[in-house]
């Protein structure tokens, strides 16, 4: 309240926060007494908390926590990770409690060094290093070598792959929420369409739904249809153009 009146009630259109309870409880009061301002959740918590929700499944949980174990063994043995750095010229990612994304992040790029740590672990000079002998080290070659794990990986990046995308607008620099309500929409469609598991395909869908329900507000309907229109006045100023028109 106190921000508002410094800047003048009369400047402020938008609040937007994180969406936990306190922070939307807080927003609706605010509407209350100023009625022309709309309170919104931030979307890139929203996104955030869906990989939390994501992550809580077994099929991801699971996955995640044999890709954190390759890369904890490369990562905390500083000679394996100079052996792998002959192979590779990209490194790992360290996993993160708290930035559900970077979690995926960080299985995309050990998906992309899978090459490069199969050749480590099979090659004479990581054999030589005691670090190879270790039972970590055999349960990173069991991994690496599961084909059945890495075909997880690449479903999960694909499942999650819209919504990471979704993380560049909404945590970006330049106005977006004219792009937000499409942007949830096709997400959606996409977790329909990408996963065959009945069953984990309505935990997604149910997730995601939940999330944009608890995050949603008029003001993203609003701007998605002021955005709409304003893409369709640029395909018809195309066609007038291609026409020979001016517009």
């Amino acid at each position: 309240r106190q921000a508002i009146n410094d800047a003048g009630k009369e400047n402020v259109l938008q609040i937007v926060e994180d969406g936990e309870q306190v922070n939307c409880a807080t927003g609706k009061i605010i509407m209350s007494e100023f009625p022309h301002i709309t309170f919104s959740p931030c979307m890139a918590h929203c996104i955030n908390n869906l990989l939390k929700d994501f992550v809580k499944l077994p099929q991801f949980s699971n996955v995640i926590e044999k890709g954190n174990k390759i890369v904890m063994f490369v990562k905390n043995h500083s000679k394996v990770n100079a052996t792998l750095a002959t192979y590779a010229n990209k490194k790992l990612l360290k996993y993160s409690d708290t930035r559900f994304a970077y979690q995926f992040i960080m299985l995309e790029r050990l998906n992309e060094l899978l090459t490069p740590l199969q050749q480590l672990f099979v090659s004479p000079c990581f054999k030589k290093l005691k670090e190879s002998s270790t039972k970590a080290s055999k349960a990173c070659h069991e991994i690496l070598f599961d084909e059945k794990f890495w075909d997880n990986v690449t479903h999960i990046l694909a499942i999650v792959k819209s919504i990471i995308l979704m993380f560049k607008p909404v945590d970006g620099p330049f106005p977006c929420i004219g792009k937000v309500y499409n942007g949830m929409q096709t997400l959606i469609a996409h977790l329909k369409n990408i996963e065959e598991d009945e069953y984990i395909r309505a935990e997604l869908v149910q997730f995601a739904s939940t999330r944009w329900m608890e995050y949603h507000s008029s003001l993203h309907a609003a701007a998605s249809l002021i955005q709409n229109f304003k893409e369709a006045i640029k395909k018809v100023r195309c066609l007038l153009c291609k026409d020979g028109m001016k517009y």
